[in-house]
């Protein structure tokens, strides 16, 4: 096997717009991504290039766009990318160490055109999404897989496997000749309907369990940082415009299902606390008035993507390879931290944090602006949960159980050794 085929080329396309600190903060993360050849491409207004050009003169591509449009961004980015395939992730989002190795190994294994991972929420141990097949009402299906190999499911005639925009690897030439994202979707479904629009092409699309990111599912137009949603204009305008690329359903029906889906959100949301009760029907009034332009909103078909040419494939510098793991007590963790950041900044390449305290307090998985991997919470939750019943355990075993947990993510292996507190 070439060189090329176990590690083709990927240009990583992320959309930013708003949020340069995030932006930073997933440019670190994806930089240390451990892959021998990838390039970033970096679209967005000029708030966004700035963070983008801090790096430029490392390989990182910038491409302006002031449209508040992800499908035209993700497009301009798949224009100017170089790489066999391109892989999407959001600005909020980082990824694991080993995700485009792992999307990588997926795809050649599955001989598949496009690849989608998994999704962990905010805490960094809950799954906010996994293996999903969507509708052609555009509603979306959990499907329950065990195992960690990567798999191409065939779904049924009415349905495709489902997309995640902040995880999702297309090959190029498929994706140009598709059109891309279609541009009508400025937010919202866009990644359902490229998902359907595969299926109907007759492309495959394989299912990655290990190509892991954590999305922090920041703030925007749409939600606020409590997650409570600002507005449903695009949410309505999307499912709209979706519905009649892909439904003959009645429009009014459709809709009336939409709005008693979103009533039942916002009332849960409002339950929650993240909204008041004087906020749901406001919120039901922008959906209305998103799928009301949805509705009468002119599509046009969508043409192929117009290949750039001139740029070649600008590759990431390396960053060397190995992880450095600390394992600490509560008390010790901004020490243990502050470590780790000194190790990334000396070369050590990725650095894992485990600081567990003596209670059972869920556990939490954040990566720092300081390009750190830190995971806390109680030693005697049980192993890989976010929260569960008291188990007892012994302070080095629980760190290694975790070791394990994260190993082929983070890409530690057997040699990888744990410094700090109770090291085993």
């Amino acid at each position: 096997m070439t060189t090329a085929e176990a590690f083709p080329r990927f240009s990583v396309v992320v959309a930013s717009r708003g949020r340069p600190n995030h932006l930073r903060r997933a440019l670190r993360a994806i930089r240390q991504l451990d892959y021998p050849a990838f390039e970033i491409v970096v679209v967005g207004n000029e708030e966004t290039l700035s963070v983008g050009r801090e790096r430029a003169a490392d390989g990182l591509k910038c491409v302006h766009s002031e449209q508040a449009n992800l499908s035209i961004a993700r497009n301009l980015g798949t224009i100017r990318s170089s790489g066999q395939f391109c892989a999407f992730i959001d600005d909020d989002a980082v990824p694991e160490p080993m995700w485009l190795y792992h999307h990588a190994v997926g795809l050649r294994e599955t001989e598949a055109e496009a690849s989608v991972g998994y999704v962990r929420g905010p805490d960094g141990i809950r799954f906010q999404s996994r293996f999903e097949t969507i509708g052609m009402d555009g509603i979306s299906t959990d499907v329950p897989v065990d195992g960690e190999r990567a798999f191409v499911p065939e779904p049924k005639l009415s349905r495709a496997v489902k997309l995640v925009g902040t995880n999702t690897v297309v090959r190029r030439d498929v994706l140009l000749r598709l059109g891309g994202f279609d541009s009508a979707y400025r937010y919202f479904l866009e990644d359902g309907d490229l998902s359907v629009r595969l299926r109907a092409g007759g492309y495959r699309v394989a299912v990655v369990p290990l190509a892991e990111v954590h999305h922090a599912l920041a703030a925007s137009a749409q939600r606020n940082a409590e997650r409570g949603a600002r507005t449903l204009f695009d949410i309505g305008r999307s499912t709209a415009i979706f519905m009649r690329r892909h439904s003959d359903d009645d429009l009014e029906q459709a809709y009336d299902a939409t709005a008693r889906r979103e009533r039942r959100r916002l009332i849960g949301a409002m339950v929650r606390g993240l909204l008041e009760p004087r906020d749901v029907s406001r919120l039901m009034g922008t959906l209305r008035d998103g799928w009301h332009e949805g509705a009468h909103l002119a599509l046009p078909p969508l043409r192929a993507l117009v290949e750039a040419f001139g740029e070649g494939f600008t590759p990431v510098s390396a960053v060397p390879s190995g992880h450095h793991v600390i394992a600490c007590r509560l008390p010790r963790r901004a020490a243990a931290i502050a470590e780790a950041r000194d190790a990334v900044a000396g070369g050590a390449g990725r650095a894992s944090v485990f600081c567990l305290s003596l209670t059972g307090l869920p556990h939490s998985v954040r990566y720092t602006e300081g390009g750190v991997w830190v995971q806390t919470g109680g030693q005697f939750v049980p192993h890989g949960t976010a929260r569960g019943r008291f188990r007892w355990c012994r302070f080095a075993d629980r760190i290694e159980d975790e070791k394990r947990r994260v190993a082929k993510r983070r890409g530690l292996t057997e040699s990888t050794s744990v410094s700090g507190e109770g090291s085993p």
